[in-house]
């Protein structure tokens, strides 16, 4: 009896150990150099990585964080591969790429998933991603939010978004994520905030007018503004699921940008309302980079029909 005790302790000791040693490694790619796009883009890179920080923080999680966005280090696609094949990935890792900034497709874009701008030009993601897989992460979490079309950026004072890191329990975030991370700890999660031939809005501030405190916290995103914030609701929820996160994020930015603001920005346009579209491929055991490859692209064919549809779409197409 004491024999098994032992085995017993000992291995509960080596789950909690296996647990801690699990480390999130958080991408952050953007244009933070773009005059319009500048201080909505800083301030998602920060509600982002300040969130994923405390997420890792209260839960005894090694974070690893880095941005490639002009500032510093070029945005282009050689910097984001390289890296992915430098940063120290171990099997029961979680890595998070955050796009946030101009976006885009052609009529021949193979997924439902849109370009980045970057400095050597428009790059695919789907490419970016499939790099990713070789890594054997436990965990991979996409977010794009840009434009999923090549068109002039919406932007709009936003009054009644915001997101700001306060007023949170410790114990049921650090509770709520080894649920939702380590429940079925093996996957490829991928979002954007816009489908194919949208245009993503972002809360920005005009450059004339001084920035304030109060002010600053409505910027970013609309799409990174309300999943974060559904992301720490559903977190401290008894059973957090991702699924709920996104299709409420899904309904509240289709609300949002319907409303009459908006409207009145691009009136009776073709292009709105925004609609984020998700993708969520969890397992409970360890899956091969091949599998991953292959929910990247199931169910994401996308056909140009849709642009023979909508003429409009396609004269602002390059």
């Amino acid at each position: 009896m004491k024999k098994l005790a032992i085995i017993f302790n000992m291995l509960i000791i080596f789950f909690v150990q296996d647990l801690v040693a699990k480390s999130c490694h958080l991408l952050l790619i953007g244009d933070k150099d773009d005059t319009r796009l500048h201080f909505s883009t800083e301030r998602n890179f920060r509600n982002v990585e300040q969130s994923f920080s405390y997420i890792c923080s209260v839960s005894g999680i090694p974070f690893r964080s880095k941005r490639i966005s002009r500032q510093g280090v070029e945005l282009s696609q050689y910097e984001v591969e390289k890296w992915i094949r430098k940063e120290p990935i171990a099997p029961d890792d979680v890595i998070i790429l955050y796009y946030s900034s101009h976006g885009g497709r052609t009529t021949d874009t193979p997924t439902i998933w849109p370009f980045g701008c970057f400095s050597d030009g428009y790059v695919d993601f789907s490419a970016i991603i499939e790099n990713l897989f070789p890594k054997k992460a436990a965990l991979y979490v996409i977010i794009l939010d840009c434009c999923n079309v090549f068109t002039k950026g919406w932007e709009v004072l936003g009054e009644r978004l915001r997101f700001e890191l306060r007023g949170l329990n410790d114990q049921l975030v650090a509770r709520g994520f080894q649920k939702l991370f380590c429940h079925k700890p093996y996957g490829l999660i991928i979002a954007s905030g816009t489908s194919p031939g949208e245009v993503g809005w972002h809360n920005v501030w005009d450059d004339a007018l001084p920035i304030k405190p109060e002010d600053n916290a409505k910027m970013g995103g609309v799409f990174t503004n309300i999943f974060l914030n559904n992301l720490f609701q559903e977190i401290q929820t008894p059973s957090p699921e991702w699924k709920r996160i996104f299709k409420k994020t899904k309904i509240e930015v289709i609300e949002e940008t319907m409303k009459e603001d908006y409207s009145k920005i691009v009136p009776a346009s073709p292009l709105k309302p925004q609609t984020p579209q998700y993708r969520i491929f969890l397992y409970k055991h360890k899956r091969s980079a091949h599998t991953y490859l292959k929910d990247l692209y199931k169910g994401c064919a996308y056909h140009k029909s849709m642009f023979d549809q909508n003429p409009e779409i396609s004269q602002i197409l390059p």
